[in-house]
């Protein structure tokens, strides 16, 4: 039988270590919001060979929203678009979710801190990616800040690469399941986890086993 007190400690373990990550510290979101801004900007402030991107500060903070981003086309001289960004939903979140299911997972430390140095690397690699994601489908159409012009498959491949990775707001709770489990556990835990689950099956599969073998004596 699969073990429940340690899966009922799991759980709490994840409980409380997420409500401690997501708890509203003064100066955590800010400092956090700040840093991304840097880096994103380090990263896309020249996006292709004309493009300009800029993440500003908003001064107020609606709904978790505290970043502007702005693009615009060197060559085309267009009036620049923004778009309202939230620094914690896109990185934040996600990344205090791995951190407290590698945290709370009950294998040994050795192992957990290697889990969560691979998990952070993976988990901002992702948030990367999605702002990358973001950026080149701005920039693709037929707009007068539009960098590429990809036919229709390409746009339309970017288009669902969109929905997924940058508009679908679960992402950013679902992916960190993954990131956890890739990095996480090893092809023993699982072995240990499936040879549990057939013990299990056995258990409840025994007595029927017995009543049918009895019937069938008893027919005889």
């Amino acid at each position: 039988m699969l073990p429940l007190k340690p899966i009922l400690s799991f759980f709490l373990r994840l409980v409380l270590l997420y409500a401690l990550l997501v708890a509203p510290w003064p100066g955590l979101r800010a400092c956090y919001g700040s840093g991304y801004r840097t880096v994103m900007n380090a990263l896309f402030g020249s996006f292709g060979s004309d493009g300009i991107v800029r993440f500003e500060a908003l001064a107020g903070d609606v709904e978790q929203v505290d970043t502007e981003i702005i693009a615009g086309n060197r060559r085309t001289r267009a009036r620049p678009i923004s778009a309202l960004h939230s620094t914690a939903v896109t990185g934040y979140l996600p990344t205090a979710e791995v951190v407290a299911l590698i945290v709370a997972t009950p294998i040994p430390w050795s192992r957990r801190w290697k889990s969560l140095l691979w998990g952070l690397l993976l988990v901002n690699g992702l948030v990367i990616l999605r702002v990358a994601i973001a950026l080149l489908y701005g920039f693709s159409g037929d707009h007068p800040i539009a960098l590429y012009s990809p036919g229709p498959v390409w746009i339309a491949v970017l288009a669902g690469a969109h929905r997924v990775f940058a508009t679908w707001i679960n992402f950013s709770y679902v992916a960190p399941l993954f990131i956890w489990i890739v990095v996480t556990f090893r092809r023993s835990d699982w072995e240990r986890l499936l040879g549990a689950r057939s013990s299990l099956l056995g258990e409840n599969a025994a007595p029927g086993s017995v009543a049918s073998a009895e019937s069938a004596r008893g027919d005889r």
